[in-house]
């Protein structure tokens, strides 16, 4: 059937779904203030803040060089932030002027303050210069975001930490939701 075979005539009234107690499909609803019985408030309060970026870095090698940013011109800075929903995410290319590997042991990149943290020590692999290296951000055993092994980046080769990211703990202390 086409729609110039429908008599209008015989067709009925569509109700008027502008407003309803309860509806699937309707404009306004009474219950659409609340979401699984709880204010629509209790969810995502507002955008993430904004992204802290890392100006105090660690040192890296026995000549007592820093971290530091990695070709900031076409690489992304070392920052941080936490979103609303309390998962801290860590971006940038970093890298050491001198061997990481020779100073032997983990080399702390920097800290993360209070509400940032993990609840214990979490480990990531992550690119390097050299291949696949580890980053432990201490949760447990310190505050900060650390190159513990696996390949080394090597005197002035990067370490990315894009796309680490970690639910901050405890929840409800120092602004951690």
């Amino acid at each position: 059937m086409t729609g110039t075979k429908v008599k209008l005539s015989t067709l009925g009234k569509v109700p008027s779904a502008t407003r309803a107690t309860t509806a699937d499909n309707a404009a306004s609803a009474d219950n659409a203030t609340k979401l699984g019985d709880s204010p629509a408030a209790s969810y995502v309060k507002g955008p993430a803040e904004a992204w802290n970026e890392v100006t105090a870095f660690g040192t890296c090698s026995t000549m007592g060089s820093l971290w530091d940013n990695y070709n900031a011109t076409t690489n992304s800075t070392a920052a941080y932030y936490r979103d609303p929903l309390g998962v801290v995410h860590l971006k940038g290319t970093i890298a050491c002027g001198g061997d990481p590997a020779a100073l032997g042991g983990s080399h702390g990149i920097f800290e993360l303050p209070p509400g940032y943290l993990p609840a214990k020590d979490e480990n990531f692999i992550t690119p390097s210069a050299g291949g696949a290296s580890v980053v432990l951000v201490a949760g447990a055993s310190g505050a900060d975001v650390r190159w513990v092994g696996g390949a080394d980046p090597g005197s002035n080769g990067f370490l990315d930490l894009d796309g680490i990211s970690f639910r901050c703990e405890p929840s409800g202390a120092n602004g951690c939701p």
